[in-house]
């Protein structure tokens, strides 16, 4: 009886030291990307306050460029829901089957700022939040792109604009093509 107490104990500590390790790691991934969003954020506040005359130029619509027919054929459902945070900077649909508990959604994330600084997030996301676990993609109407495999996302560069687009599917196997086909589909 006690050799199974001291059994589970060792086991209860092994699993706490192992989470405790493990959310330091993703806390140390993840949080070079608040950094760089925060500069994002910051970036788009200042140009607004100090360029009023502009607005236009630094004014983002990702929800016409992933448009909900896009998101439909992409994810092959016929009804989507319009993601809560969806607004100036980002676009998210999702679908939700409770049947067959299946899950699927599209996101895009678009940063406007001038060409220079967008080349340099795109730039620096490629070492400081993918880590260089990218391969490059080929084929698009836009200025550069690399797919990030650990996180399923791609990487746009298009001008002034720094787009991320993914999908996560049900078949985790054909969300990197899906999301190639979402960007041409976007960028005819």
């Amino acid at each position: 009886m006690r050799k199974n107490l001291l059994i589970g104990i060792s086991i209860l500590l092994i699993v706490c030291i192992g989470l405790v390790v493990g959310g330091y790691f993703l806390y140390k991934q993840f949080s070079s990307q608040v950094d760089i969003a925060k500069d994002i954020i910051n970036n788009q506040t200042n140009t607004n306050d100090n360029n009023l005359s502009d607005a236009a130029t630094f004014s983002s619509k990702p929800c016409e460029l992933l448009t909900m027919d896009i998101a439909k054929q992409i994810l092959g459902v016929s009804e989507l829901t319009l993601g809560p945070n969806s607004g100036s900077m980002s676009c998210t649909y999702t679908f939700l089957n409770t049947e067959t508990q299946g899950f699927s959604m599209i996101s895009l994330l678009q940063n406007t700022t001038d060409p220079g600084l967008a080349k340099s997030y795109f730039d620096t996301a490629k070492t400081t939040t993918y880590l260089d676990k990218i391969e490059p993609v080929t084929g698009l109407k836009v200025d550069d792109a690399y797919y990030a495999t650990e996180f399923k996302q791609l990487s746009i560069l298009n001008g002034a604009d720094w787009i991320i687009l993914s999908v996560y599917s049900n078949n985790a196997d054909s969300d990197k093509q899906l999301t190639i086909d979402a960007a041409k589909l976007i960028w005819k």
